[in-house]
């Protein structure tokens, strides 16, 4: 009776590995085909993330892009105040030119005579610093 136990639980075990075996190996072919079908010259379109030129906007649509939002001064990481607003119909806006935003601007890769209504809420630094520059 126990010797008919014990190869009861033995098969069990080994089915159960096998199954684990067979579920890897789906995993990692699944993975695979994954890894084949991107390539690092398509766009991934399930990211939650926005890169410059790399989503169309339809005739309807508007992007709102925050290219600066910090203090006057500027910082590493942080422009002062500049918004872009892309319409579907190709025009474009910017909302401020605070200093240190020059360098978000041009990251965008946008031509810069595609940007040619600028709207300055006032004028200090952190609102139209780096108008020169253009």
């Amino acid at each position: 009776m126990k010797l008919k136990v014990m190869l009861a639980f033995i098969a069990g075990v080994a089915a159960t590995v096998g199954l684990l075996a067979a579920l890897t190996l789906s995993a990692d072919a699944q993975v695979a085909e994954a890894k084949t079908e991107r390539l690092p010259t398509k766009a991934v379109p399930e990211l939650d993330v926005y890169y410059p030129g790399t989503e169309d906007l339809a005739p309807d649509e508007m992007r709102i892009v925050a290219l600066g939002t910090g203090m006057p001064s500027a910082r590493p990481k942080q422009a002062a105040a500049c918004f872009l607003a892309e319409l579907g119909n190709g025009d474009k806006f910017l909302f401020d030119i605070g200093s240190g935003c020059h360098e978000r601007i041009a990251a965008q890769k946008i031509p810069y005579d595609y940007l040619d209504k600028v709207f300055i809420g006032h004028l200090h630094v952190d609102h139209m610093g780096d108008l020169p520059t253009f």
